[in-house]
C-alpha cells in the first residue's frame, strides 16, 4: 500500500536490524494520515535523490551516520558531562561549509522527522499552529530551515500571499534548501523568497515578521540569549515565533546545553518573550525525575509571543 516506505524499512532493516523494534512501535501508534504524509514525502524525495545523482540507499546511510554520530555523541556526554563540540568556528569549518558532511546531515535529519517519533511530533505542531495563523502572515521568516520542510509547509499554506526570507549561515545548507523549494514548487517565482547567507546574530534586518520559525537553533549558539531578544525584536505585535530545542541533547553541532526543560523556558520568558502554547517531548518513556537524573534527551518545542507590556522594546 505504501511502496515508498516499505521500500525504505526494507533497506534501512537490511543495513542495520536494530532499528526495526523501535520503529515498529512508533509507526503501531500512528493513523492513515501520518503514512500518507510520510508516503507523499517519500514519493518526492526519492525522484529529488535521483535528480541530483543520489539514491535511497545514500539517503539512509545518511540517516544511520546521523544516528552513529548522535551515539557516539551521547556517550561522550555521559562520560564527560560535555557536548563534544564547544566552538562554533571549528563547527562552521568542518561541518557547515563542508558540502560532502551538510548533505549527509541535512538528508539524514530529514528522514529523522518521520522516523523519530519526537521529531514528528513537533513537525506536527508546527503544522497545526502555521496553518492556524496563515490568514495573518504576509512576512515569514526562517532561520537556519536545513532541509526545507518546515519551509515547504510554509510555502504550501502561504504561497501567493506572503513574502518568505530565509537566513542560515551554512552556504551549503543555503544552497540545499534552495534546490530543495525549486524542486518542489518549480512555478514559484524566483523573487519570492529572500536567501541571505549569514549569521543572523551579527545582521541589520529592519524588517518586521508576522511569523518565524526557528527549530533547532538555540543548542547550537554560544548565546541563546541573544538569539532570543533578536527574535523578539523582529517579530511583529501580534506575530508568532515557533522555536524548538532540546535539554541533553549532544550532536556533533550542538554547544549550548540545557539541563532541563526549565532553563529553556526561564531564557525566553527573562527575553520578554511569552510562551503560548508548548510540548514537551523525552525521547523515552519514563518518569520525567528519572529522565532528569539519566540525562535523557527532551525535545521541546513552543509557540511564542511578545509579552502584552513589551510590544515596543
Amino acid at each position: 500500500m505504501y511502496k515508498h516506505i516499505d521500500n525504505l524499512l526494507t533497506i534501512l532493516y537490511k543495513k542495520n536490524p536494530i532499528h526495526k523494534k523501535k520503529i515498529e512501535l512508533t509507526f503501531s501508534k500512528k493513523d492513515k494520515d501520518f503514512f500518507v504524509e510520510f508516503e507523499n514525502f517519500l514519493d518526492l524525495f526519492s525522484l529529488y535523490l535521483e535528480e541530483n545523482g543520489l539514491n535511497m540507499d545514500y539517503a539512509i546511510d545518511s540517516y544511520l551516520l546521523l544516528c552513529k554520530n548522535m551515539f557516539a555523541s551521547q556517550i561522550y556526554f555521559l562520560k564527560t558531562g560535555k557536548y563534544p563540540a564547544d566552538n562554533l568556528d571549528n563547527i562552521i569549518k568542518f561541518v557547515y561549509t563542508s558540502k560532502e558532511t551538510m548533505m549527509a546531515y541535512i538528508i539524514g535529519l530529514a528522514l529523522s522527522e518521520f522516523l523519530w517519533d519526537t521529531h514528528y511530533e513537533m513537525y506536527s505542531f508546527f503544522d497545526k499552529w502555521l496553518k492556524k495563523e496563515s490568514n495573518n502572515i504576509k512576512q515569514y521568516l526562517e532561520v537556519a530551515p536545513g532541509h526545507g520542510l518546515f519551509l515547504r509547509k510554509a510555502i504550501y499554506y502561504l504561497k501567493n500571499k506572503s513574502f518568505f526570507k530565509i537566513i542560515d549561515i551554512s552556504p551549503i545548507s543555503i544552497e540545499i534548501t534552495k534546490s530543495i523549494i525549486s524542486f518542489s514548487y518549480p512555478e514559484l517565482p524566483e523573487n519570492s523568497i529572500n536567501y541571505h547567507c549569514a549569521n543572523i546574530l551579527e545582521i541589520d534586518i529592519t524588517n518586521k515578521y508576522d511569523f518565524i520559525t526557528a527549530g533547532e537553533i538555540l543548542e547550537h549558539l554560544c548565546n541563546p540569549k541573544k538569539m532570543l531578544y533578536i527574535l523578539k525584536n523582529l517579530l511583529a505585535d501580534n506575530g508568532k515565533i515557533y522555536l524548538s530545542t532540546c535539554a541533553n541533547c549532544p550532536a556533533i553541532d550542538h554547544i549550548y546545553k540545557f539541563n532541563c526543560i526549565s532553563e529553556i523556558k526561564d531564557m525566553i520568558e527573562n527575553e520578554g518573550l511569552k510562551i503560548l502554547d508548548e510540548l514537551i517531548l523525552p525521547v523515552e518513556k519514563m518518569d520525567m525525575k528519572e529522565i532528569i537524573n539519566k540525562k535523557i534527551t527532551i525535545n521541546y518545542c513552543a509557540i511564542l509571543g511578545r509579552h502584552f507590556n513589551d510590544k515596543k522594546n
